[in-house]
């Protein structure tokens, strides 16, 4: 089987499919886009790493043998360098009438008041940006999360095994 690589919106639930299913990764551009100091905390990044995204796209490239679907962000630099590598990828958002129940999922997941705005305020404009690849596009809809599309569609999704000690 192919790898399938899905750069979602925030919050759609690409860290919680990855950590139920033992073949799915959540490959967080948050660590590859930031430089950190060595005592310094994750919440404050010092500067851009200047790697990025080559070394997002190197991480990626890296672990498509590994697993049947890898999960991204939705980040036009790292997306655009995955085109000009010949990487396919499907981009995946909520359509806008789901935005309340995605700030719900926000505040749930502990989100940042700022971060949840940003997020919201800029859902016209991502999703603007989407629409000019030429990809196959997923857009929940009616409140759904990736895991119920990927689920719904019929992906191949392996549940981890739980260990009871």
């Amino acid at each position: 089987m192919k790898t399938i690589i899905i750069a979602g919106y925030p919050g759609i639930g690409k860290t919680t499919v990855s950590n139920k299913y033992q073949n799915v990764l959540d490959i967080d551009s948050y660590y590859f886009y930031n430089l950190y100091d060595k005592n310094q905390s994750l919440e404050k990044p010092k500067r851009i790493n200047p790697k990025w995204p080559q070394n997002y796209i190197k991480e990626i490239k890296n672990q498509i043998k590994n697993y049947d679907i890898i999960l991204i962000g939705i980040r036009p630099d790292a997306l655009d360098l995955l085109e000009k590598e010949n990487i396919e990828f499907i981009i995946c958002y909520p359509d806008k009438e789901s935005l309340n129940f995605y700030k719900t999922r926000y505040e749930s997941c502990g989100y940042q008041t700022d971060t949840i705005d940003r997020n919201l305020n800029s859902y016209e404009y991502i999703v603007n940006k989407m629409q000019e690849y030429n990809k196959p596009k997923i857009i929940l809809r009616n409140n759904e999360t990736l895991e119920n599309y990927l689920i719904n569609n019929d992906y191949n999704l392996r549940q981890k095994q739980s260990i009871l000690l």
